[in-house]
């Protein structure tokens, strides 16, 4: 549904179903990562390392998660170099297409 908002907005989105193959989608070099902490396999702690050992560029990564603050996990993501915002779930769906647009330096599609 996600994808859906984000499409009319403009926004070319990749998806995937668990950290493997979010990993595997680095490689078409995406401008800013959507990321659910807690993804099936290597879930999103595991593709926060990969990014922060990676020799790429930073990538701005806004997580998406349904744990509280306090959850070591989101602690640990919110120390992370390359998150930039993390909101809880379930997330207005206006609000993350406005930080997307903050994050990318983009304008909406009501501004153009």
């Amino acid at each position: 549904m996600l994808e859906f908002f984000l499409a009319k907005e403009g926004f070319k989105t990749l998806t995937a179903a668990n950290g493997e193959e979010a990993v595997a989608k680095l490689s078409l070099r995406p401008s800013a990562l959507l990321l659910d902490l807690f993804m099936p396999g290597l879930g999103g702690d595991g593709v926060l390392k990969f990014l922060r050992e990676s020799p790429e560029p930073v990538l701005p990564v806004v997580v998406l998660t349904g744990r509280e603050n306090g959850h070591p996990l989101v602690q640990k993501a919110a120390m992370d170099s390359n998150v930039r915002r993390i909101y809880g779930k379930p997330t207005n769906v206006e609000f993350l297409i406005g930080a997307l647009h903050g994050l990318l330096g983009t304008s909406p599609r009501s501004e153009r």
